[in-house]
């Protein structure tokens, strides 16, 4: 959601495999045994063609954000990302591309040059989690990155310290002087964004603005906030 207005900014892909015997089961529970299985990039590219395509049902500006895993970041990345766009006709701006923050920074070298490419193409590139790790605001200008999304400790650290606020305040601060926009993800209560008071924030994410939605749902919801507009 865009702040301070709340009003839907685009969708996040989720990636699920319902398991026949085990029901819906999450990244963290089969991620492991794809990468076992050598299928981590194949399956990353399936779920980025399909994710750009549903997008393209969206009214514009409405953005797609879709993680890639650590195995994805080599070179040679930009030209199927852009291949998948040209293919399904979204625009390079209208998607997001998230990578974890120790991830991102484990294989930023071997990438680098891939993910200078999409920037200029106009996809954004995103941290994600920033400070789940050991995180370094040097890291932040190692590269121009687009959006960086604060990991929901420092939502914690709001309720359990009284310099939560102006932690977040700084690191969102220095983001804005280095043109890159921040997100606070997950948040879940009205209390959370209160406590938040003047702390800079562009977006916020979490289950606050609504759970996981499958597509159809999904349109739902945007043809819900079409209407409330007018």
């Amino acid at each position: 959601m865009r702040l301070p207005e709340r009003r839907l900014r685009g969708f996040e892909a989720l990636l699920r495999w319902r398991h026949p015997g085990r029901g819906l089961q999450t990244p963290d529970q089969f991620l492991p045994l794809l990468e076992e299985l050598g299928l981590v990039d194949q399956v990353g590219r399936w779920m980025l063609r399909g994710a750009v395509r549903e997008a393209l049902r969206w009214p514009a500006p409405l953005t797609l954000s879709v993680n890639l895993a650590g195995r994805q970041l080599v070179p040679g990345l930009h030209e199927w990302v852009l291949q998948e766009l040209a293919a399904a006709g979204l625009p390079p701006q209208r998607l997001e591309l998230e990578f974890a923050e120790e991830t991102l920074f484990l294989h930023f070298e071997a990438a680098e040059a891939s993910l200078a490419q999409l920037k200029a193409a106009g996809v954004a590139i995103v941290i994600d989690c920033f400070g789940a790790g050991s995180s370094s605001l040097a890291y932040l200008r190692s590269f121009v990155f687009d959006k960086v999304k604060l990991d929901r400790t420092f939502l914690d650290d709001l309720e359990r310290n009284a310099q939560g606020p102006a932690v977040i305040d700084a690191v969102a601060g220095l983001c804005a002087r280095l043109g890159i926009a921040t997100v606070i993800e997950g948040v879940e209560r009205e209390e959370q964004l209160a406590l938040l008071g003047d702390a800079a924030s562009d977006e916020a994410q979490g289950v606050l603005f609504g759970g996981p939605l499958q597509a159809e749902a999904a349109m739902e919801l945007i043809r819900g906030e079409e209407a409330a507009v007018g």
